[in-house]
């Protein structure tokens, strides 16, 4: 990916991730990523979520914007943007609010509709929260989930035999605990719900 003039106040110039590609109604590929921006809230160096437009899927795929597209009111921002386009055409980002590295605020999978040309929202489209975690006691232990414990994340949808499934990452990732998921939605927008025979793949390290 490039970006034209690059001002890394505003935008992420380095440490560039998790890229999820889609082709739009007419006809460009979009492309969106995370990246860790110079900004900080209360020390925290935020993550944002930017778009960047593609003649063919694998690029190259330029960024113009001055700046980043999502950075939810999450104090260290958002990652994992996923993008995906429904039976009927329409296309989706999904996303996870950085609520872990914060340690201050709920883990949350966000979606929201794309226009169709996916370089911006749909018109009278709105961000849903499909899952979410719990939060972190003011005593500075954490409250546990189920297998999740803190943390979801790594958000994708798909669609099969007309269900909607969310798959995501929960637990930490560093750690042999970290596991794959999903819950079953009613639509690309949810609601979703939990299934109780997750996780379906588990790490058998020792």
């Amino acid at each position: 990916m490039r970006q034209g003039s690059c001002n890394t106040s505003v935008s992420g110039c380095y440490d560039i991730w998790a890229p999820s590609v889609e082709k739009a109604a007419n006809g460009k590929y979009v492309m969106a990523y995370a990246a860790r921006t110079t900004s900080t809230v209360n020390g925290v160096n935020r993550f944002c979520i930017g778009l960047a437009q593609g003649d063919k899927p694998t690029g190259p795929f330029f960024d113009t914007s001055s700046t980043p597209f999502v950075c939810s009111d999450d104090p260290a921002g958002a990652i994992d943007p996923d993008l995906y386009k429904d039976a009927d055409g329409k296309l989706y980002l999904y996303w996870k609010n950085e609520g872990n590295a914060s340690k201050a605020t709920k883990t949350n999978l966000w979606v929201r509709e794309l226009n169709s040309s996916g370089t911006g929202w749909a018109a009278g489209s709105t961000q849903r929260s499909l899952l979410e975690t719990s939060v972190m006691k003011k005593t500075g232990t954490w409250d546990t989930q189920t297998w999740e414990e803190t943390v979801i994340e790594n958000p994708s949808m798909v669609q099969w035999q007309g269900k909607h499934y969310l798959f995501y990452s929960g637990s930490q990732y560093s750690t042999l605990d970290y596991r794959i998921g999903y819950a079953e939605c009613d639509s690309a927008t949810g609601p979703c719900r939990r299934v109780s025979h997750t996780p379906v793949l588990s790490n058998d390290a020792t």
